[in-house]
């Protein structure tokens, strides 16, 4: 009785998530392939910023970036948000992160300029508002876009390479799931992380 108790709660709070997962296998969320795409893609030394609020988005069921992703992303109200409530001086930094995250992928606003300022050079978008940046990942409405040129020479060519390096992933992903793993010894998260 228990067991059915508990099984219906978890699916009714993860109903994105499958409800076993096995090591081999794609786990059903979207949000989780993303980020397993970002790790196996985009260089380790990239900044990224989500949603402030991404962890309560529909079908995320609140995947940790950073664990999945193994890379640095701007502070969200969800995990980062009581950091910065048990650490006050750490408040306005956070605040501002937040703030550089809230008008992301809105058409008319310079965004883009504010994030770029932030340190980010990718991005994680759903919905719209990906006009003038690169995505070589979309799943659905999801969208992993390059914020600037990723490697050296010209924009042309860097379009190129982002949208041969996503012609790729996706082929890779229908050929075989990749794994999505924790990182060991780092106690859930990646050494890299940080609330800026």
């Amino acid at each position: 009785m228990v067991a059915s108790i508990m099984f219906a709660a978890q699916r009714q709070a993860f109903p994105a998530t499958r409800h076993l997962e096995w090591p081999w296998a794609d786990s059903g969320n979207r949000w989780e392939r993303a980020f397993g795409w970002i790790r196996e893609n985009t260089p380790k030394s990239a900044v990224f910023a989500l949603s402030s609020n991404y962890a309560n988005e529909p079908g995320a069921d609140h995947q940790s970036f950073r664990a999945c992703a193994e890379r640095s992303v701007l502070a969200d109200v969800v995990k980062d948000g009581g950091v910065a409530a048990l650490f006050p001086t750490l408040a306005p930094e956070w605040n501002e992160e937040i703030t550089a995250t809230v008008h992301m992928g809105d058409a008319g606003k310079n965004w883009q300029a504010d994030l770029l300022n932030s340190g980010v050079s990718w991005v994680v978008l759903q919905g719209g508002g990906h006009e003038g940046v690169v995505c070589p990942y979309q799943s659905g409405d999801l969208r992993v876009c390059a914020l600037e040129p990723v490697d050296r020479g010209s924009r042309s060519d860097a379009v190129a390479r982002l949208r041969t390096m996503g012609a790729k992933a996706r082929y890779k992903s229908r050929d075989r799931p990749v794994p999505l793993t924790r990182p060991s010894g780092t106690g859930g998260e990646h050494q890299a992380d940080r609330t800026r």
